[in-house]
């Protein structure tokens, strides 16, 4: 605390409170403080949901519980317990809230025009914004910490002390209130990565002045909640503050070398985008060892993300950086703090005592030994291992890059062990969206030979199911249900064709082989895309409700709540359908196809797509339970975690009705790293 907020706190007025606090109070003292321990624990535990969901506006709570460790935060303890300081309990309370409600209408303010910035930007520039903005977060961060450790003259805004002299003219309720109003702005530009790198990033991918609002308001709620712990523990006559004071140097320094890390992070994802994060291994550590989202949620992507793949990165990072030089720079950011903390610890010794010198030589030498390990290690791992893992998870998902044909379609690489591929091609050779074109589809082996031997599967020779980019256009189709479909001798298929939307498709053809049973490959189609918009993202929207309406029916994926998807173990997919109006259950479902209800299921950077079967399950109901729900039940087991899609159809009254859902999956015991042969629940 400073001279001037010294002067501030002598000029306030002092109560007597009452000798025994009411029960009441204490209880909401200890409700606060098992709220802050709670809640600081939880931030490391990451909710997940929409923006606008509990578990989101909790992760974000939990950020503002974050900021009372920070210089922008911390100095307001030194404004609030002062001000409270031996009020009663009804006044003190009173002012604690007139306080927190200034600060907090302060902070909602700011959340309402970085909403209308982000609207005012539009979803195009949303990627960029977002790169832009972790490196800024990454690059204050790091100037924050190395200005904690001395190395550098540069502070975060913090509050000095001054406040306009109308304010300490007002009466205390109306003090308090201006006063929180009037410094509610010094924490808006708080160098706290989270907030920095996903709060105000998820602000403006929203683009709405209300989700501002609202998610700096709960922000706002819990910068407040450990202010009002040190005002409470004040109106009691306990000046928590110096606690807070004697151990701030180790606080401050635990912070700095923490924020080194995390900006050095956020600086070189921001400079080098998403792309330079899968090639550095780190992605592919996370799918390991935790779910392959955890870190895309971290950094505001709970509403939306932007498509990626898990193939070899190419390109460039922000500026036209290449992504190679990732690795290497954050190594930099990392290392090269330490070498100057280093030299900066010895270059003190020399204005030390004579007595003095000896003992701090030791331990500058014991620094300087760690950070030698501490330096090794990270290049040890973050510059050869987990480089190397990655090269070696790419080997195994067995995805050969797939090269652009003349046509604009792509030459589809099916699996070796199948010995079934896939060859597209199109009259006229560029698509566009709404126009009619010809689709040829040539079937042949590892040796060019054609395939002509396909069987009939679920009453059609040949599935052909279609997936947007975006994940919002789904086709599931067959070559000779098209008017002017031609099959020739050689195993070729030539089907007219319209897509409506432009976009890149992701096409699985699927079929059947005497002997052989199931077979499928992948490919992609491209559809109206202009030369320089090839490789932009695509945004792709996450949707985590498993009951929906679609159409006259609502649907209900129902997933086992004790034993919740998990990579590399067998997970059961069960629907219910009932009537929208009457709420009842659907019970005279047709089969369509063959098949009680075909699934398709794909990973949101469409690597791989299984199409798949439900079947039909009607429980026996127990005595004078009434009718039991019948319910479409399918197997999977998903090869890695994260957010998953799947499209499903069914029949009703000669009607097909389409469904899509995305489920969340966790890391399991063992991930399935090779991707999967085409299997289903009858056997095929």
């Amino acid at each position: 605390m400073d001279e001037k907020t010294a002067q501030v706190s002598e000029q306030l007025p002092v109560e007597t409170p009452k000798r025994r606090p009411p029960l009441l109070f204490l209880l909401l003292l200890f409700c606060l403080i098992g709220i802050f321990i709670y809640g600081l624990r939880f931030v490391f535990s990451l909710g997940s949901g929409e923006v606008g969901s509990v578990p989101f506006l909790l992760f974000d709570y939990t950020v503002g519980l974050t900021m009372i460790f920070l210089p922008c935060t911390f100095p307001l303890a030194f404004v609030i317990v002062p001000l409270v300081m031996g009020k009663s309990y009804g006044k003190g309370i009173g002012m604690a809230l007139a306080f927190g409600l200034g600060v907090t209408i302060t902070l909602s303010f700011y959340g309402v025009l970085i909403g209308l910035f982000g609207q005012a930007l539009g979803i195009s520039q949303v990627e960029t914004a977002k790169n832009i903005l972790y490196a800024v977060a990454g690059l204050l961060a790091i100037l924050f910490a190395l200005g904690e450790l001395k190395l550098i003259r540069f502070t975060a805004p913090v509050y000095g002390g001054a406040v306009p002299g109308f304010i300490t003219k007002q009466k205390d309720l109306s003090k308090a209130l201006l006063l929180g109003l009037f410094l509610g702005n010094v924490g808006v530009g708080c160098p706290n990565p989270l907030f920095n790198a996903v709060i105000i990033p998820q602000i403006i991918v929203e683009g709405s002045a209300f989700q501002g609002w609202l998610i700096m308001f709960v922000q706002a709620l819990g910068r407040i909640t450990p202010l009002f712990i040190l005002a409470f523990l004040a109106i009691l006559g306990i000046n928590a503050t110096k606690f807070l004071v004697s151990h701030k140097d180790t606080v401050a320094r635990f912070t700095a070398w923490t924020t080194i890390y995390v900006g050095g992070f956020l600086l070189t994802l921001g400079l080098f985008g998403h792309d330079w994060w899968v090639i550095s291994g780190m992605h592919t550590l996370i799918e390991f060892v935790t779910q392959e989202n955890f870190i895309t949620n971290l950094l505001g992507s709970k509403i939306q993300e932007l498509g990626h793949t898990h193939g070899i990165p190419t390109g460039t990072g922000l500026f036209g950086i290449p992504i190679a030089w990732g690795t290497p720079f954050i190594l930099f950011v990392w290392i090269f703090p330490m070498v100057w903390y280093w030299l900066y610890k010895k270059k003190m010794l020399l204005t030390l005592p004579a007595e003095q010198q000896s003992f701090e030589k030791r331990y500058t030498r014991l620094v300087g030994w760690f950070f030698v390990v501490v330096s090794l290690w990270l290049i040890t791992v973050f510059g050869f291992y987990l480089p190397h893992m990655f090269a070696d998870h790419w080997s195994k998902m067995g995805h050969d890059e797939e090269t652009p044909m003349e046509n604009n379609m792509t030459e589809m690489q099916g699996e070796e062990e199948q010995d079934f591929h896939v060859t597209l091609s199109s009259t006229p050779s560029a698509v566009q969206a709404g126009e009619p074109f010809t689709l040829e589809i040539a079937l042949h082996d590892k040796n060019g030979n054609p395939i002509t031997d396909l069987q009939v599967s679920h009453e059609k020779i040949l599935h052909l199911i279609l997936v947007s980019e975006d994940l919002e256009e789904f086709m599931h189709v067959h070559p000779e249900d098209f008017e002017g479909n031609v099959m020739t001798p050689k195993g070729e298929f030539i089907t007219p064709f319209i897509i409506e939307k432009a976009g890149r498709y992701r096409v699985l053809v699927d079929g059947s082989r005497k002997g052989l049973g199931e077979v499928s490959d992948l490919g992609w189609l491209e559809v109206g895309i202009v030369e320089d918009s090839v490789g932009e993202p695509v945004l792709v929207k996450i949707d985590r409700r498993l009951n929906r309406v679609f159409e006259d029916y609502e649907v209900s994926l129902n997933l086992n709540p004790e034993n919740p998807p998990k990579s590399g173990e067998k997970a059961q997919l069960s629907y219910v359908i009932r009537d929208v109006t009457t709420g009842n259950p659907v019970l005279d479902l047709e089969q369509y196809l063959g098949a009680d209800m075909h699934l398709a299921i794909m990973p949101l950077d469409l690597s791989t797509i299984l199409h798949t079967h439900g079947t039909l399950w009607v429980p026996k109901a127990p005595p004078n339970a009434g009718i039991a729900f019948p319910e479409i039940q399918a197997d999977y087991i998903f090869p890695y975690p994260g957010i998953w899609k799947i499209y499903g159809q069914f029949q009703h009254q000669g009607q097909v009705i389409n469904t899509d859902f995305m489920v969340e999956v966790a890391p399991g015991i063992m991930n399935v790293i090779e991707q999967m042969p085409h299997v289903d629940d009858h056997g095929h």
